[in-house]
């Protein structure tokens, strides 16, 4: 698996990512794969192998990566993702049932977004090449009676993206905000507070480090007023996982 992923990485950058890499394999074991798809985007998933064991449950990692563009990027991306959970202690929390559409994976991907951008970048990598896709060019008046959660959504992805792309994509963020913004406060008043509220715990997230990582996990759940799971996963060694009460 090792020298799979290394020969993916040109050679002046193999020796820097060498690093993760074990990192990834040592975590993940022999429950670490990669795969290839001619899908437009590259992705990654951390499973959970339900486990009798008195050690708790494993984990289980997995790589998708785009034939289509640049394949070392997406690799590197990816592999950023798999082996933060050993610098945030915080690996997956329960889904709950009020999270119908299952949006607390995808809201951490955001937030981890901010926490590997720094890595990326220092390996050498071009921001232009962090993310796959920007800001597309969505028309929020027909979107309007959208639910609440949709604008949330919309708000936290774009406030949140617009600091992980070029200073060109990053005033298209700036367009999308003031957009996205008057429409949804036209057709849900309420949302003005409530994205306030989203702000100050990006500002939070950002510059408040007294806090662990899964506890502003579970304030960003509690905006979103998608449930408050009560428990989460963290690393405990190799391939294993530590069950955790918020």
């Amino acid at each position: 698996m090792k020298k799979t992923l290394l020969n993916l990485i040109s050679l002046p950058k193999r020796e820097r990512l060498e690093s993760y890499i074990d990192k990834a394999i040592s975590f993940y074991g022999s429950n670490f794969s990669l795969e290839f798809t001619n899908d437009s985007l590259s992705s990654f998933s951390r499973e959970v192998i339900d486990s009798s064991s008195s050690n708790g449950p494993v984990p289980l990692g997995k790589i998708i990566i785009s034939k289509l563009g640049k394949t070392e990027q997406a690799l590197v991306h990816e592999i950023l993702h798999m082996v933060l959970p050993l610098q945030t202690e915080f690996y997956v929390s329960e889904k709950t049932n009020a999270d119908m559409y299952n949006f607390t994976p995808v809201l951490n991907n955001i937030v981890e977004h901010e926490l590997i951008l720094k890595d990326f970048l220092a390996l050498g990598y071009s921001i232009d090449d962090f993310l796959h896709q920007g800001f597309n060019k969505t028309n929020y008046g027909f979107l309007k009676n959208e639910p609440p959660l949709y604008w949330k959504y919309e708000y936290f992805r774009i406030v949140m993206t617009k600091n992980h792309v070029n200073n060109i994509k990053k005033k298209e963020g700036e367009k999308a905000i003031a957009e996205m913004k008057k429409y949804g406060i036209q057709r849900h008043p309420t949302l003005e507070a409530s994205f306030k509220d989203i702000y100050v715990w990006i500002k939070m997230f950002k510059e408040d480090f007294s806090i662990s990582h899964a506890q502003k996990i579970s304030l960003l759940l509690r905006l979103f007023e998608i449930g408050e799971p009560k428990q989460y996963l963290s690393p405990n060694g190799s391939m294993q996982l530590a069950v955790n009460n918020f």
